[in-house]
């Protein structure tokens, strides 16, 4: 219709205003068309990470804004039925997922690009916006991602339905993530062994104990929790090899397992300051810690502290070990394991005595070997225990008695001493290197005996050495009867301390023939040797010529004596013939017969009667001495030296008197004569009788001697004495000389 205007005539029609709102219609349609082809719905569980999902929120609502500018721009608004984006900050949890009817919403959002592949998103920042999906492409697609998520994260739980996977699933983004996604979803699902059980190792370990024990099963981090129930024992057991295991430093986690029964570790995968309070399984049975490869270990504390703090609550544990363990103090007390049936402590440092044990009434086997254990043993005869060891330790005294339930006994490497009580019911009984001593009881019951190294004066007659089925009784140290030889008894038998060999079928001894066989001792080999000698004092002395040695026919050697014997104690050593028994026997010998032993000193004797002597009241007329020869040093005495001064003096030669004596000394007597004495001086030694010389008396008016006179005075052999003249002598001289005198004045 035209309307008039005044002074302008306009004509207006209908079709333009229809055309304007046609525009206006398609500008809106195609902003609505673009809108709904960039927007997509993603399936979200709540498993990402923090980090990770207000990145993937961030970049969401990045791309939301992007779709509300493009929308805004065109001044139209989103449909009632599209969803909106959460908004989220960096700190806030990330993006929970959505449930089976929000999958199949007919109108989804557009998360932004991370790393996915353009096929599986049908917006790309660098392309064109395409045709949108429609709802059932779209269902479809995020139903398939669903079930490619159920296939990895429980390919090993077939009972997990559909709906389990998708609430415990993380993010889906393309299907070449499907990996990683799976490992994500491993990591935060409460139930995976991972978040529960941190230590790698430990949950490799229980893993693989449980799949040795239910092998039709397939056993990993995913499922794990699914065995932690009573319908499962879960048995840490030892693998074949300890490299299988790395090294557990945490049991964080192992609460969980309440089914617990058997708990094993090997220091060689596990360090002992991760070990727990075992109180959370009240069924546990069984409780070993081994050391097979012998790496150092310290608990730092004793062996009952460990079993107080760790093992207090298990009141059904049956059997314990704590082997090479470096623990201290002496046998714990078990008094909270009432059940307890089976000990085992190798190779500690336990110390002390072994106590009654009697209050663990379902005992039946223990083993302290290799610790350092003292005094006597009271638990051989412990009702109901069946085996027993407490080799290499220090235990010393005699076996009371061994109990009737007793079948295994290894008392090898102690100090016992004494006779062997009734052996009973036992079949394996090592007892070397000990100190018992005298017949073996009966053994018929025995299917193992090891003898060899003590006292026994009887043995086994068999041949069979071997360690687990035989009978060994080699190098027995007995103590042989004393031997007294003498001129009516002469010849003995060092054999006969040794009553014989047992046989097994009759329980009885019977006669054994003996070779004797060469031995070495302090570096020297024979068969007969002397050790000590009459003093007692140890020495090493070959003896096989001493004694004149024979064999009868029964195979006894019969040793002879003489007169030569030393006394002391002898060593031989015989070997049994066709037995597995061997003794090395002392024999103390005491050689009485008349001549006596050649290394003792000969007794002198009385000394001889050297008879009467002369009677010293009558003189002895001197003889007129001799002229000295000269002094000649050397022989028995001293050099003699003349006086100086004195042979100077002599002008006439001395006569010398000589006493005889007859081995005894003489006694001086004085002479009718005035100013005349004679004086014997003599001295024993031995039997001879040396006389001593008078000693001159010289005077003023004497001439001087000539070299030929001349006096010396004489040093004895062998003493320290001088000869002088005799008063008499000196007397004589001073008559003479005086008489000289005066006829010399007359003659003037």
């Amino acid at each position: 219709m035209k309307r008039a205007t005044i002074g302008e005539n306009k004509e207006h029609y209908k079709s333009y205003k229809a055309g304007k709102h046609w525009l206006y219609a398609s500008i809106t349609l195609l902003a609505l068309g673009l809108g709904t082809a960039t927007v997509e719905t993603t399936v979200h569980a709540d498993v990402t990470p923090a980090a990770d999902s207000s990145s993937l929120v961030q970049k969401q609502s990045s791309a939301d804004t992007s779709s509300s500018v493009q929308s805004s721009a065109t001044g139209s608004t989103s449909s009632a039925n599209t969803s909106q984006t959460p908004q989220t900050s960096d700190k806030q949890a990330p993006v929970t997922a959505t449930s089976k009817a929000q999958v199949t919403s007919t109108t989804t959002e557009t998360p932004a690009n991370d790393g996915q592949d353009a096929t599986d998103n049908p917006v790309h920042s660098d392309q064109s916006v395409g045709q949108p999906e429609t709802t059932t492409q779209n269902n479809n697609r995020l139903a398939n991602k669903q079930s490619a998520v159920v296939d990895d994260a429980d390919a090993n739980d077939t009972t997990n339905d559909v709906s389990n996977a998708v609430n415990h699933s993380v993010p889906i983004t393309t299907d070449g993530d499907k990996i990683a996604v799976a490992e994500s979803a491993s990591v935060l699902d409460p139930n995976n062994a991972q978040v529960w059980m941190p230590d790698a190792n430990l949950r490799a370990y229980i893993e693989d104990c449980i799949q040795k024990t239910y092998s039709w099963t397939t056993v990993n981090d995913a499922n794990l929790y699914q065995y932690l129930n009573d319908n499962y024992k879960i048995q840490m057991i030892q693998p074949v090899s300890t490299n299988d295991v790395g090294m557990i430093t945490s049991l964080k986690g192992l609460e969980r397992v309440t089914n617990l029964i058997h708990f094993q570790m090997d220091m060689s995968y596990f360090d002992p300051s991760a070990m727990i309070d075992l109180s959370f399984a009240p069924n546990l049975t069984s409780f070993e810690l081994s050391n097979l490869t012998g790496v150092p270990v310290n608990w730092g504390m004793t062996a009952n502290d460990l079993v107080q703090k760790y093992l207090h609550a298990n009141s059904k544990l049956e059997f314990f070990r704590a082997d090479q363990q470096n623990l201290t103090g002496g046998i714990p007390d078990f008094s909270n394991n009432p059940e307890i049936e089976n000990i085992y402590m190798i190779e500690n440092q336990l110390t002390g005595t072994i106590p009654s044990l009697r209050y663990l009434t379902n005992l039946e086997s223990i083993d302290v070997s290799q610790n350092q254990l003292t005094g006597n043993i009271e638990n051989l005869n412990q009702p109901g225990l069946r085996y027993i060891s407490v080799q290499y330790n220090q235990l010393s005294g005699p076996i009371a008695e061994f109990g009737d339930s007793l079948v295994e006994a290894n008392l090898n490497n102690d100090r016992f001493t004494g006779q062997l009580p009734d052996l009973k019911n036992i079949e394996w009984l090592w007892l070397q290197n000990n100190q018992f001593s005298g017949d073996l009881p009966n053994t018929q019951k025995l299917k193992n005996l090891l003898y060899f190294y003590n006292n026994f004066t009887s043995g086994i007659l068999s041949n069979n050495s071997d360690t687990y089925q035989g009978y060994n009784g080699w190098k027995q140290s007995i103590q042989g009867n004393d031997v007294i030889l003498t001129d009516d008894n002469m010849t003995f038998e060092p054999s006969a301390v040794i009553n014989g060999l047992q046989d097994l079928t009759t329980g009885e001894n019977q006669p054994t023939k003996f070779d004797m066989e060469n031995f070495k001792f302090d570096n020297l080999t024979s068969s007969v040797m002397r050790i000590t000698n009459v003093n007692g004092k140890n020495i090493a002395e070959d003896a096989a010529n001493t004694f004149k040695i024979t064999q009868n026919a029964n195979g006894v050697y019969q040793f002879t004596g003489n007169k030569d014997v030393k006394s002391g104690t002898y060593l031989i050593y015989l070997l049994a013939q066709n037995a597995t028994y061997s003794a090395y026997v002392y024999i103390n010998v005491d050689n009485q017969m008349t001549k006596t032993d050649p290394t003792e000193p000969v007794d002198p004797g009385t000394p001889v009667d050297p008879g009467t002597p002369n009677n010293p009241d009558t003189p002895v007329v001197p003889e007129t001495p001799t002229t000295p020869n000269p002094i000649v040093n050397g022989g028995d005495g001293d050099a003699i030296v003349p006086n100086k001064n004195e042979a100077d003096k002599v002008t006439k030669s001395v006569k010398q008197l000589a006493v005889h004596q007859n081995g005894q000394a003489a006694k001086g007597q004085k002479s009718a004569q005035k100013n005349t004495t004679v004086a014997l001086n003599t001295k024993v030694e031995g039997q001879k009788v040396v006389q001593t010389a008078a000693k001159s008396l010289v005077t003023k008016a004497d001439k001087t001697m000539t070299t030929s006179e001349k006096m010396a005075i004489e040093t004895l052999p062998q003493t320290n004495e001088k000869s002088t003249m005799s008063s008499f002598v000196a007397g004589v001289l001073v008559l003479l000389t005086t008489l000289g005198f005066a006829d010399a004045r007359r003659r003037h």
